[in-house]
């Protein structure tokens, strides 16, 4: 927590994040006319600028002594750890993979799985990150490569470079359960070799005492497929979505055409 001599220095950076933040946020507009393939190019920039903020994020939790007693639970700071294999930050590898190498399925994975699982985290921080002061590096670290995230993945839509399809749902579904296994897997070897005994990616070993993880294992009492009803959320948030972008792209094109028509008159 903070105290009233900090007040300032909280405002000075809300106060400089937020200009930071409306820069992000204009940078489609600026490129909205560039060719297809600056469009991409861009997005994977900001992930790779993603990538170097998460990794000074991660050092900033290897020097926080507080922070290796609070994940005690969990093993501490351990470097296989804290690889970028988490359902959200495997999204900066895995988004400029999908634009450059132009891959719709790999690009709706991100796009899907980024939104949901980055919304979830910023709502439900793990131990070490909730209630703790917006100052603190690992807090901020945590809070801004979420958000560099999040913006990368609404970058696929508002540059043009992806648009939700029905037909792409099960497929991505499909996808995610794949990358889900190949993820548990990793998690079986890091456990394995003692490389990292609470390895955890995806939680598809331990549910860390997330209160919808701990009622999916109540369901299906087994690591990683305990994880399956998880699907069945992700398929719903995944058509909630598309309607949603669907009619809102009619509703943008009911728009022009109306101006249009008012134009020829």
């Amino acid at each position: 927590m903070t105290n009233g001599s900090s007040d300032p220095l909280i405002m000075c950076f809300f106060c400089c994040s937020s200009y930071f933040w409306r820069f992000l946020l204009l940078l489609p507009s600026l490129c909205e006319k560039k060719s297809e393939n600056k469009r991409r190019w861009f997005i994977a920039l900001v992930c790779f600028l993603t990538i170097i903020v998460f990794t000074l994020y991660k050092y900033a939790i290897y020097l926080d002594t507080d922070y290796h007693l609070i994940r005690a639970d969990m093993g501490g700071f351990v470097i296989w750890g804290e690889l970028p294999l988490h359902l959200c930050n495997i999204n900066m590898l895995l988004i400029p993979i999908a634009v450059l190498g132009k891959n719709r399925i790999l690009t709706g994975y991100c796009f899907f799985i980024s939104t949901f699982s980055v919304v979830v985290a910023l709502s439900m921080p793990g131990h070490g990150f909730n209630g703790y002061s917006l100052l603190l590096p690992r807090v901020m670290g945590f809070y801004v490569t979420h958000f560099l995230i999040l913006i990368s993945a609404i970058f696929l839509v508002s540059l043009d470079l992806y648009w939700p399809q029905y037909s792409d749902l099960i497929r991505i579904l499909f996808l995610t359960a794949f990358i889900s296994l190949v993820v548990f897997g990793i998690n079986m070897i890091l456990r394995g070799t003692g490389l990292h005994d609470k390895a955890n990616y995806f939680y598809t070993v331990e549910t860390e005492g997330n209160a919808v993880l701990d009622f999916f294992y109540g369901l299906i009492p087994y690591p990683f497929l305990y994880m399956l009803p998880g699907l069945i959320v992700l398929l719903g948030y995944e058509f909630i979505l598309t309607v949603a972008l669907s009619f809102m792209d009619r509703l943008a094109s009911f728009h022009e055409t109306t101006n249009n028509r008012a134009g020829e008159i």
